[in-house]
């Protein structure tokens, strides 16, 4: 199904009064289109006819570059509730495809909010300190342990076969 297809059934569903049908259309083809700006716009559409402005703030989030008063609203209103983690908390509040590797990356309201929370150029999650060894040990561990309990059923599993040729 194309996109074009989609945003039709999500169209005629919104018509319809199913919002919430129209907006579980839309989500559930988010990643098969790659996060496409049309879907995305059509999601914050049928969430502020939900009445739902926060939600229509996290999707603006991903895509707006200069917002109209009522999207700087439900903007606002998102940012407002999540800045306080400070730039990775509201980064983990969009969903995984639509979050920016770079400040160059993304739109240009997000830009400005990421600035303002002292976020690097470089917005990498989950990325080792350099230097750190922690993952490295934890790995040789578990790999030390798997080795120890394989060598223990072997060791068992060598002292049964010999008990029973011992009878």
């Amino acid at each position: 199904m194309s996109i074009e297809v989609t945003l039709a059934k999500a169209a005629v569903a919104a018509e319809g009064g199913e919002y919430w049908r129209s907006r579980e259309i839309l989500s559930s083809s988010l990643s098969s289109f790659a996060y496409d700006r049309r879907l995305l716009s059509a999601l914050s559409d049928i969430s502020f006819k939900m009445g739902n402005e926060l939600e229509a703030g996290r999707w603006l989030l991903t895509f707006v570059d200069e917002p109209d008063d009522k999207q700087r609203s439900a903007l606002d209103l998102f940012v407002g509730r999540h800045r306080s983690g400070g730039f990775r908390s509201l980064l983990s509040q969009l969903p995984a495809g639509t979050r920016p590797d770079t400040l160059e990356d993304s739109p240009a309201y997000l830009r400005s909010v990421l600035v303002e929370l002292d976020a690097p150029k470089v917005l990498r999650r989950h990325e080792p300190t350099e230097g750190s060894a922690m993952p490295g040990l934890l790995a040789l561990l578990g790999c030390v342990l798997v080795a120890g309990a394989m060598a223990m059923c072997c060791l068992v599993g060598m002292v049964t076969i010999f008990s029973w040729f011992a009878r």
